[in-house]
């Protein structure tokens, strides 16, 4: 976190208060080496960590595109892991067939039970204080105690409050990033959390707020023009993207390869428009994965002129925090 965001999260006059530690994965004296999972993860967190008897671990459950749902020890690894770590375990959520964790929960997402196996590593007390939000980010639940058993509680919570069940995937579905609008990365999950609600080849449309413009996510180091690089992966199909979309990442950062992943593999998938009003053009242009348009009324009319009058339609008001189950019919 900058400066600024923790004086904002936690008082100025708290962090003026107190000792506190600001983790960087990229820094290595902050890391100590712990081991390697089984799934080949090498382990290395935050060396303060293993200097305590206790550490609580403050977190939020969400929908999580490669998790299921995010917290329970997410916030020691990676929250508090090396970059190399980040990635490897990241990874993990990429190199099957299936790719979109969303709402699984956790028994069926071979990253959160790599981070679990990994968090163990540390071999010593942990005690979890996650919170539930609803739509308008207020804390409506906690979940308390065991990290493991506590977040399998929680999970199922927020698996029953926060699933949009829906009749059938829509030709169109247009999904709104709130209430997680801070930045880009946090605003790309409402994407994510409506794949099963379109049809394969439907429209994804994205509102995105993204009050700090593009924040701390990376940008590929080459991309190709969205038309283009959607009819390649298109015409490649689901056969070969996988093999296809761990190559063309190579180049990228290890802790940055499985967004750019992900993002190829959706785009194989369906059409992602977005519309924003805090970013600027030349950011989408680094982005090949996302078709921007200048106004919210040309996005819907391109969509329009697209699918026709008779598409089907679904909307998704809150789409940072609910989802589309798989399986939903």
């Amino acid at each position: 976190m900058a400066p600024a965001e923790a004086e904002s999260k936690v008082g100025k006059e708290n962090l003026a208060a107190h000792r506190w530690h600001n983790h960087n994965c990229f820094n290595p004296a902050h890391l100590i080496r712990l081991g390697v999972t089984r799934r080949g993860t090498p382990v290395s967190l935050n060396r303060l960590l293993t200097q305590f008897d206790l550490s609580v671990v403050l977190g939020l459950m969400e929908p999580h595109l490669l998790l299921g749902f995010s917290g329970g020890l997410k916030m020691i690894l990676p929250g508090c892991a090396g970059k190399e770590t980040i990635g490897r375990n990241h990874l993990q959520g990429m190199l099957a067939n299936r790719f979109n964790y969303v709402g699984a929960g956790a028994q069926h997402s071979p990253v959160r039970l790599d981070l679990e196996e990994g968090a163990g590593l540390l071999q010593k007390e942990l005690f979890l204080v996650n919170a539930v939000l609803n739509h308008d980010a207020e804390i409506v639940r906690f979940f308390c105690g065991d990290p493991v058993k506590a977040f399998r509680a929680g999970a199922d919570f927020v698996r029953r409050s926060s699933a949009v069940m829906i009749d059938e995937p829509a030709d169109v579905v247009i999904t709104n990033s709130r209430p997680f609008d801070a930045d880009l990365r946090q605003g790309l999950k409402c994407l994510g959390n409506v794949l099963e609600a379109t049809r394969p080849g439907g429209l994804i449309l994205g509102l995105l707020y993204c009050q700090r413009g593009l924040g701390d996510l990376s940008t590929p180091f080459l991309t190709l023009p969205y038309r283009t690089l959607r009819m390649l992966l298109h015409a490649m199909g689901p056969k070969w993207l996988p093999s296809f979309t761990r190559w063309a990442v190579l180049h990228e950062p290890l802790e940055q390869q499985f967004l750019d992943q992900f993002g190829l593999r959706m785009l194989e998938r369906n059409e992602l428009w977005c519309f924003s009003e805090n970013l600027q053009r030349t950011t989408f242009r680094k982005l090949g994965a996302l078709r921007r348009f200048p106004s919210l009324p040309a996005m819907i009319a391109e969509a329009e002129k697209t699918v026709g009058q008779s598409a089907t339609v679904s909307v998704f008001p809150y789409g940072g925090l609910t989802y589309a189950p798989r399986g939903w019919a």
